[in-house]
């Protein structure tokens, strides 16, 4: 399988083209989250594991499936 820090990193980047496709910036999206700033930069960067309410409440507001942050990883 692919490696975690390798996931984590993709699904990062994922996140980060996605929050800058819709025109968000890093900070209101972490209010938006209720995290705070840094913990939401990690996530981008693949430093810290996306938690999965992140991922689902991420989901909604692209309206992405879920699995879209995983496709080819798998």
């Amino acid at each position: 399988g692919v490696p975690r820090t390798d996931v984590d990193q993709a699904v990062g980047s994922r996140l980060r083209g996605l929050r800058e496709e819709h025109r968000l910036n890093q900070i209101s999206l972490a209010r938006y989250l209720e995290v705070s700033l840094s913990d939401y930069q990690a996530i981008e960067t693949g430093r810290k594991r996306v938690p999965a309410r992140t991922l689902y409440v991420l989901a909604k507001l692209y309206e992405k499936p879920v699995t879209q942050f995983f496709q080819d990883l798998i």
